[in-house]
This record gives C-alpha cells, structure tokens and sequence, in this order.
C-alpha cells in the first residue's frame, strides 16, 4: 500500500506525504505510532480478504465507487460518529489534529518536535494547537518561589 508505506520490514513508522494530497501542497512525512501500526495490520488484512486492491498506488480507504475517500466524506463520517456518540460538545473534525498535537507537546515537552510532528511551518502556529490543562498550568508554577 502506497499510503502506508508496507514493505518487507511491515508498517512504516515513517509515512512519506504526497504532496497532491496535504494542505497547501507541502508534503512532508507522518510519524505512526506502534498501535495505530498494528491497527493498519489488521485492516491490512481485512482488505486482502475483501479483495481490495494492496498495490503501491492503491489508497488505504476506498469509497463506494472504489476510489480514494474525499475529505469531504471523512469530515461527514465524523459527523456521524458524533451524533452517534452523543457528546455534549459539536466537536470538528479538525478538534482529532489539536488533540494529537496537544497530546505529542505533552509527550515531548518540546514545542520544535511537536511543530514539526504538525508539519507547521513556524512554532508560533503550533501553540496554537497544544492546550495545557490547568493541573499542568498547576504543576508548572507550583515550585515558584517569590
């Protein structure tokens, strides 16, 4: 499968961008975590007993018409898991990217590796995305002496 890079080695933790398919056309490569590896493994293997198309070129999820999903298709689908989830708030698609990013910046605690993890061009544009909690707000100041 081209978008997920498998070869010989398995799932890439490295996942090289086409360019035709990321916002303003940067490319840039996507870092996969060993769960969501396995998770593509297995959905690796349902496609080959669907007898869905494994070739390079062949994108990871395919519509109805057996094309590459829009993204307009993955932001209505995720409309529907949220009504279906009944959750208290209209989450965005987009809230999945501040999740991530905010989740990576609490990982590293380093905001140049989760700028770059967010493909962004300036760090300014990543603090945007991480959103300390209040007991981490806490936690940072509870040792200052005045």
């Amino acid at each position: 499968m081209g978008d997920v890079s498998v070869g010989k080695a398995g799932t890439a933790w490295k996942i090289v961008l086409d360019p035709e398919l990321t916002k303003g056309k940067r490319g840039g490569v996507a870092y996969v975590s060993a769960r969501v590896r396995q998770e593509i493994r297995s959905f690796l293997a349902w496609k080959r007993r669907a007898r869905e198309p494994l070739d390079p070129r062949s994108p990871l999820f395919l519509s109805r018409q057996g094309r590459r999903i829009s993204l307009r298709r993955i932001q209505f689908v995720f409309r529907e898991w949220r009504a279906a989830s009944e959750f208290e708030m209209g989450y965005r698609c987009n809230a999945l990217r501040h999740s991530a990013i905010t989740n990576v910046n609490r990982a590293t605690r380093d905001l140049y590796l989760t700028q770059r993890f967010a493909r962004h061009s300036s760090p300014l544009t990543t603090t945007i995305y991480t959103h300390p909690s209040d007991e981490e707000l806490y936690g940072a100041i509870r040792g200052i002496k005045t």
